[in-house]
């Protein structure tokens, strides 16, 4: 029994110690955020526990502006690049902030930007489709032939070797409410197929233009082909999807 009582009173030992070392190990920084002057949020961050940066409340958010992230530098533009920029809900870790500390804490800034500033990398093209085959119609196979004859469509209306390595074909998956939440979180899709009338009312994706298909996908009725961004490639794009050539996938 006192050998029993021995060892217990040994590990309590060690594991008070063991804490006592490791919070001595800890070097706590502030992370302040601040929007117009005001601070918005502040935690503690340091080598064994992060701070997840919070929401933008939309009240802050002026009309034709989006919120673009935080930033350490307080007179940050677009012109600066999307690297200096922590998203909402994104990690900040101790190694990663203590270079930039003062007076034991660090201060971020809220950015915003016009709302159409693409905040997200940009490709020379990008083609989202509905990869639910049984509503869209599209599957890999048929987007696989697509991608062939969109290559060589491309390049006879002059577009390089190196804007086609730069074209991205991507498949967006769930309910029309899901896809448009990651449609809008990439910021960078071009021209979207598969989906119905739908895609603005239930999935909140702005666009520029939209067309019900002329033909159906497959066995499959009511699709339409949305322009989102208006730009030359795009409209070459969004034209292509349109037209007579581009039912032969389903051949």
């Amino acid at each position: 029994m006192r050998r029993t009582r021995t060892f217990a009173l040994s590990l309590s030992t060690v594991l008070l110690a063991s804490c006592g070392l490791m919070k001595g190990l800890e070097h706590d920084l502030t992370i302040a955020i601040r929007h117009n002057g005001d601070l918005y949020f502040s935690g503690i961050v340091n080598e064994f526990n992060n701070v997840i940066m919070p929401q933008m409340d939309p009240a802050f958010i002026a009309p034709g502006m989006k919120f673009a992230g935080y930033t350490l530098d307080i007179g940050w533009n677009i012109e600066k690049g999307l690297d200096a920029l922590y998203k909402e809900g994104e990690l900040v870790r101790y190694q990663n902030v203590k270079q930039y500390a003062y007076n034991g804490g660090v201060e971020f800034f809220s950015q915003f930007v016009t709302s159409t500033t693409p905040l997200s990398l940009q490709h020379y093209l990008k083609l989202g489709w509905y990869n639910k085959p049984a509503t869209s119609g599209l599957n890999e196979t048929i987007i696989g032939k697509l991608s062939t004859q969109l290559n060589e469509y491309l390049a006879s209306k002059g577009a390089s070797k190196e804007e086609l390595a730069d074209f991205v074909v991507k498949g967006y998956e769930g309910n029309v409410g899901s896809i448009g939440s990651q449609i809008n979180e990439d910021d960078n899709v071009d021209v979207f197929i598969g989906a119905a009338a739908n895609l603005l009312s239930t999935g909140g994706v702005e666009y520029v233009e939209r067309q019900a298909a002329g033909k159906d996908y497959g066995g499959v009725s009511g699709r339409y082909v949305y322009l989102l961004h208006d730009k030359p490639a795009s409209r070459l794009l969004y034209e292509y999807c349109l037209s007579d050539a581009f039912y032969t996938i389903f051949e």
